[in-house]
């Protein structure tokens, strides 16, 4: 089969880093599999089976007609955050419900890497299957720096819950560094700087990681220390967990650990017998 993995990026909508890592990841993987595989932003092709990654990100008419033409064949890697207590609410409510939800219903397949997602993609009659993250070498270009120096990194949207924890963490006299939405160049400087990777739980009804941001630091061998309380989905041999009351004392006791780069290695070699081809291709044989 011929695919492209399509790359939504309207103006002003965010955090595009994250679509990059996963696009990358999904292309390398599908070429890996024997298929043909492009990338694009913003335009589905409609000779090809389109992978779209970031549908929540569009917020304007004339970007969900591109989808919506009946030449155009796709499906949607859900992405999206959908709360333990119910769908999208507040300002991103009306985009979910006028925007990603015809996208939605029009994909031809729907894979989410969240496992608590599918009963709430379920309420809206939408039939969605879980895809288990994995390695694929495509993703292994941002080894660590030799001279690293800073103690912590976080990337991604810093919420309440996070904002706590982050700032305890600060609080003890480590350096720590974070960024939401800046431009991968300089994110990627940023991971390849830091000993230790953190990962904080998003908050109340949303303690699942990002599976994307776990993929791409496993890969290129950084140790992550993830907050107790979500789904791991098999990956809790690979990274370090602490309950949320002992997160921050965990962190501190890891960047601490004499065997830090054998531990990496470790983590990174557990999650490179798990590839991503053998996750993706019961998938990929189900559209044929």
């Amino acid at each position: 089969m011929e695919f492209t993995v399509v790359i939504t990026e309207p103006q002003f909508r965010n955090r595009g880093h994250f679509r990059y890592d996963l696009a990358r990841l999904l292309a390398g993987s599908i070429e890996s599999l024997g298929h043909d595989c492009t990338l694009s932003r913003n335009l589905p092709d409609p000779g090809r089976m389109n992978l779209i990654v970031g549908g929540h990100t569009i917020y304007e008419e004339k970007h969900l007609a591109l989808f919506q033409s009946p030449q155009v064949r796709y499906g949607i890697i859900q992405t999206d955050r959908l709360l333990d207590v119910g769908l999208p609410y507040g300002p991103e409510k009306a985009l979910f419900e006028n925007f990603y939800t015809p996208m939605l219903q029009g994909a031809q397949f729907i894979w989410d890497f969240q496992a608590s997602h599918l009963p709430r993609l379920k309420e809206l009659g939408l039939s969605a299957r879980r895809l288990s993250i994995g390695y694929d070498p495509a993703l292994a270009y941002l080894p660590p720096k030799a001279e690293r120096d800073f103690d912590f990194f976080f990337f991604g949207q810093v919420t309440p819950h996070r904002q706590q924890l982050l700032l305890r963490l600060q609080g003890r006299g480590h350096g720590l560094q974070h960024c939401d939405d800046q431009d991968p160049f300089f994110r990627d400087d940023l991971i390849a700087r830091a000993r230790v990777h953190v990962d904080p739980r998003w908050g109340d009804g949303a303690a699942n990681p990002s599976f994307t941001r776990l993929a791409t630091l496993l890969t290129n061998g950084y140790v992550v220390v993830v907050e107790e309380g979500g789904d791991l989905d098999g990956l809790e041999d690979c990274v370090v967990t602490a309950p949320t009351d002992q997160w921050v004392q965990c962190c501190s006791d890891t960047l601490a650990r004499s065997d830090l780069d054998q531990l990496a290695e470790t983590f990174h070699q557990r999650f490179k017998s798990r590839p991503m081809t053998e996750c993706l291709a019961p998938l990929l044989e189900e559209l044929q």
